[in-house]
């Protein structure tokens, strides 16, 4: 989580919790780098059964986090 969480992200730390769109998309995100290590990782550790992102998608959701312009 800490490699893709945007922690640094004013959006999250404001008055309203961050939409459930943004803990599946960070789900989504976060959960291949686990399987990366253990396959099983993914639904275990983060609840994840859907299929990996694909590395364009993957990409376009880290760089919004990475500059915050995601829909928190």
């Amino acid at each position: 989580m800490g490699l893709v969480e945007p922690i640094h992200c004013p959006q999250l730390s404001g008055g309203q919790p961050p939409s459930d769109k943004y803990g599946s998309d960070l789900m989504a995100l976060a959960a291949p780098w686990a399987m990366l290590v253990d396959p099983s990782a993914g639904e275990e550790l983060f609840g994840y059964v859907d299929e990996p992102l694909t590395p364009e998608a993957a990409e376009k959701l880290y760089t919004e986090f990475r500059t915050c312009t995601h829909a928190f």
